[in-house]
């Protein structure tokens, strides 16, 4: 990347000379906007998202130029073997198969068909509730397909679902269907009082999603793990060609579908609908969505959707799609025109196909007789393809369960529980690691570059450049723009005491980052310029005037497919602040104090263990470890600080510890909910940090304050700031 070294040297004409006198206070909002007015900016907003995308971009162009280099059946298989162990590596360890302890609760009928009611163990005590449809007339074993359903409330037992399952058993196959976590009967966080989800049916998805990404572990790996033992039981029913076994669903049902096929090679046909499009396109247009439909690493590892095709050459994949979907048609036959090139190359063509539809998010006649056609062509299984009408079943009546919950019923483990343990296994691995404290400093640095994604700058994109400048009552407030890199811009308030004018000595500098953006703390930075000291607050990237504007999780999960976390592309640009900063010949860069509110704490942390130029930090109101945000079943968190896989290798404690000797201050931390930790949770969390700094420097460098009252807090930053 072309970079551009700058020098800044600043006059400075105070219009209070005059006997102008005016505060920040009395500025009005649009004041401390920076990209407003500029064609630059406003045509093509430095969002976060947007400087995501690109680096997404970059990887995908990789991606594609290899794939585009690639000839001959031989140079598939290896491209086809490589992408699979991307993709094992990625879902991680799986668990080993204990007994299903499959039983069945109940059975229903009609004129053509037998439903028994099923609850099978995926992982001990992890209850799956499904329900095998049998055909009536069956007298030897029969294809099978098990339905997985997409984002409903009720799982498989909606309508729109059982439509298709029926009419899949009205032509002679055996159809599981089955419930995701988070839908159905298996409601993770169901609510007694209001008979629902407190985070709504899928959005319990990304509410564990975003605990078991702290940990490394990727919520589609627990869906990829349930469909592989309902296989395992289907084989063991006599009903069932084990070798003759399909998996289809549409939309979240499409995501789940896509995962199977390409990783069990017992799924003989693929068959997802309304999910498969191009990355490419997805990020152009509607951006990632749940958590299990971003695995962690994905686009770091070279993968697109196109791989979960790929992977499955030379098998049967039908891809079925709809023109006027959210899910891009255009990458959805990009996607497949690509994956031809693998099937062709080992002489199959025809067993890829691409069904389309006009039509929206859903299901269609043509796309199900579609279906219909190519399972039975496939499974050589004559007869008839028509879509039929058929009655489906009230919902309660294929419920497997007394109160229609698993946990209301049967109780059992949810995927919090094993995330649990295992971020207690992983909190015991990081304890013998602080164990030998050297090492394990060097180890945490480099997981910081590895894990967060922090990259010292040394030098800019372009040259800072000055927006305007209002000058107030003893100083100026200066306004700036620091590009780092394309599309992450940093909007910066600077406010200079009058002093700094062709002062000899050089003034102490607060660096001052809130998550409710660079203007959220007027009154502390006109008190902090008026005692002398220079103040730089900005907008790190996703806040404020960067902001996407989208849902509070898809910047953080597009930045998990890419290996990163969006506190290591703040605390890069909080080094980038001091670089700035360096180049104003009225700084003392020996004496810089950086301040973190609320969630941006994560990021200031970052930044100081990792540059130490930064002299003292303070933190308020910031989160105090992430353990305590995956061991507790119910949490707040803002997801602009998660950092995937990042309690395999540190905490935030262990940032702390790397500040050692530099004073740091702690106010009202907080832990898995809004208010200030009790002194004795805080303490323990601390207990690392505190060894790091030393008994007798500990009380003196390392000062935590938990009173909860935001006055006192901020006058107590301020004191500790000016001291």
């Amino acid at each position: 990347m072309k970079k551009t070294v700058i020098a800044i040297s600043l006059c400075f004409f105070l219009a209070n000379a005059d006997g102008y006198s005016e505060t920040i206070n009395n500025l009005k909002d649009e004041d401390f906007l920076l990209l407003h007015g500029w064609a630059r900016w406003e045509d093509n907003r430095p969002t976060l998202r947007n400087y995501l995308n690109d680096k997404a971009f970059e990887q995908l162009d990789r991606r594609e130029n290899a794939i585009r280099n690639l000839r001959g059946p031989d140079r598939w298989r290896k491209r086809i073997a490589e992408t699979r162990q991307h993709y094992l590596d990625i879902l991680g360890e799986m668990p080993e198969r204990t007994p299903l302890n499959a039983r069945i609760v109940g059975t229903l009928e009609n004129e053509y068909c037998r439903i028994e009611k099923i609850i099978f163990e995926s992982r001990p005590e992890m209850y799956v509730t499904s329900c095998l449809f049998i055909p009536k007339d069956l007298q030897e074993p029969r294809p099978a397909v098990l339905y997985v359903c997409g984002h409903s409330e009720l799982g498989y037992r909606s309508e729109a679902y059982q439509h298709v399952i029926l009419n899949l058993v009205k032509k002679g196959f055996v159809v599981l269907a089955m419930d995701p976590v988070g839908q159905g009967e298996r409601l993770m966080y169901y609510d007694e009082e209001n008979k629902k989800s407190k985070y709504g049916p899928t959005g319990e998805h990304s509410y564990v999603g975003k605990q078991t990404f702290l940990t490394g572990v990727s919520l589609g790996s627990y869906f990829v793990w349930d469909m592989v033992r309902a296989l395992d039981y289907l084989e063991t029913r006599p009903e069932v060609d084990a070798k003759r076994i399909a998996v289809h669903g549409r939309s979240g049902g499409g995501t789940q579908s896509a995962y199977l096929m390409a990783y069990d090679d017992r799924v003989a046909i693929g068959a997802p609908e309304c999910y498969i499009t191009s990355l490419r396109r997805l990020l152009q247009s509607i951006g990632p969505q749940d958590a299990e439909q971003c695995f962690y690493r994905w686009i770091a590892s070279g993968l697109d959707l196109t791989d979960l095709l790929e992977m499955r050459a030379p098998k049967p994949t039908l891809v079925i799609t709809t023109t006027n979907d959210f899910f891009n048609i255009t990458g959805a036959q990009e996607v497949v025109t690509e994956a031809q090139i693998a099937y062709s190359a080992l002489g199959v063509p025809e067993r890829l196909v691409l069904a389309q539809d006009d039509a929206i998010h859903e299901s269609t006649r043509r796309n199900r007789e579609t279906l219909y056609d190519f399972l039975r062509k496939h499974f050589y299984f004559p007869g008839s393809t028509e879509d039929e009408t058929v009655a489906v079943f009230p919902p309660e009546q294929l419920n497997c369960t007394e109160t229609g919950q698993v946990l209301t019923s049967l109780g059992g483990k949810t995927v919090f529980d094993y995330g649990h343990d295992y971020a207690v296994s992983l909190s015991a691995k990081l304890q013998e690691s602080r164990k030998d404290a050297e090492g394990h400093s060097k180890r945490v640095r480099a997981a910081v570059h590895r894990l967060a994604g922090y990259e010292r700058p040394y030098l800019f994109a372009a040259a800072p450049t000055m927006v305007k400048r209002i000058a107030l009552d003893g100083y100026v407030l200066e306004k700036w723009t620091i590009e780092v890199e394309k599309n992450l811009v940093i909007p910066v308030l600077l406010a200079v005491p009058e002093k700094a004018q062709g002062a000899s000595e050089r003034l102490p500098v607060t660096l001052l980052f809130s998550d409710k953006g660079k203007a959220d703390r007027k009154e502390l930075i006109e008190k902090l310029a008026l005692s002398g000291q220079v103040v730089l607050a900005a907008d790190l990237a996703g806040i404020g005037e960067t902001a996407s504007g989208n849902r509070e999780y898809q910047d953080p999960y597009l930045a998990l497919w890419l290996g990163i976390g969006i506190p290591g592309i703040r605390a890069t640009q909080i080094s980038c602040c001091i670089n700035f900063l360096e180049g104003l010949p009225f700084v003392d860069s020996r004496r810089i104090a950086a301040v973190g509110l609320g969630a941006t704490g994560s990021a200031v942390l970052h930044a100081a263990a990792m540059d130490e130029r930064i002299g003292r930090i303070a933190l308020l109101n910031g989160l105090s470890s992430y353990q305590r945000i995956v061991l507790n079943r119910s949490y707040e968190f803002d997801s602009g600080e998660l950092i995937g896989g990042v309690l395999t290798e540190y905490d935030l404690p262990d940032l702390v510890g790397l500040l050692s000797p530099r004073p740091a201050f702690l106010a009202g931390m907080r832990g898995h909910t809004l208010e200030p930790l009790p002194v004795g949770d805080l303490d323990a969390d601390l207990a690392f940090a505190r060894e790091s700094y030393g008994k007798e420097s500990a009380s003196n460098c390392l000062c935590a304050d938990q009173v909860s009252d935001a006055t006192h807090q901020v006058e107590a930053l301020q004191d500790w700031l000016v001291q």
